[in-house]
């Protein structure tokens, strides 16, 4: 996001645009802005989408870490400029995609990780039902346990 914001007046008219990432879950991220699970990553799909860009998918072991994203900031490097929110009410322009090879494997549906892309939060997104039939029925045990 860093490196886009950074080259934002470069890229905003860069036609054409193409993204290549090993995250197979960003399409259906892209696609389906409102089912995001908290503010930010909201915003970084706010702030993504301002670009027209097709986004090719590399399988992450042939695809190096990103020197421009991951980069710290050194000695000499200017401020970063922070640039105004995005206040287009406009819909965006729909996201192509393609892989860069063949034979790699499609992007994941959006449906597949839904309820799961705050896994790194540390936030789970399922219901154990074990746990809960195991403690509904601990309940009914304490209390006949109160009656007899």
């Amino acid at each position: 996001m860093r490196a886009l914001k950074e080259n934002e007046y470069t890229l905003v008219m860069a036609r054409p645009l193409v993204v290549e990432t090993d995250a197979k879950y960003v399409q259906g991220m892209l696609r389906n802005p409102g089912a995001a699970p908290n503010a930010t990553i909201n915003r970084w799909i706010e702030n993504v989408r301002k670009f027209y860009f097709e986004l090719s998918h590399v399988m992450g072991r042939t695809f190096p870490a990103d020197g421009l994203s991951r980069r710290r900031k050194q000695p000499g490097d200017p401020e970063r400029r922070e640039f105004e929110e995005f206040l287009d009410t406009d819909p965006p322009d729909p996201i192509t995609y393609s892989k860069k090879y063949p034979e790699d494997d499609d992007p994941l549906p959006f449906e597949v990780f839904r309820d799961q892309i705050d896994t790194r939060g540390g936030y789970l997104q399922t219901v154990s039902k074990d746990i809960i039939n195991q403690l509904l029925f601990q309940g009914v045990e304490e209390e006949e346990d109160l009656f007899n």
